[in-house]
């Protein structure tokens, strides 16, 4: 799935992720060439790049179990729930800034 910009005045910009939804599930997005993961818990949505934050391997391809991925490279583990790393490594995903506009979701990067 790509997204729409919403251009702004800075480099970085509001990207157009996906419809509200009702939650629950975890999903991969491509998102203007840029890989992500998407929750929504409680009406919370989170939305992290899939980069591992070790060296950059994108997560994206990765197959997830339950609300973990793990890279390929290193074994480094995400819960997908809230970015932490919860093996190996000592670094979490990159979350987006995020907010609500007409019934879609918007991350900042």
């Amino acid at each position: 799935m790509n997204c729409n910009e919403s251009e702004d005045a800075d480099h970085e910009k509001w990207h157009d992720v996906c419809a509200v939804s009702g939650g629950g599930d975890i999903q991969v997005l491509e998102c203007d060439g840029r890989f992500i993961f998407a929750t929504v818990e409680n009406s919370k949505w989170r939305v992290f790049d899939a980069r591992c934050p070790h060296h950059g391997t994108n997560l994206g391809f990765c197959e997830v179990r339950g609300a973990v991925v793990e890279c390929p490279l290193h074994g480094w583990r995400f819960d997908l729930r809230d970015g932490r790393c919860t093996r190996f490594g000592t670094q979490d995903l990159t979350e987006f800034k995020t907010r609500i506009d007409a019934s879609r979701v918007f991350a900042w990067w």
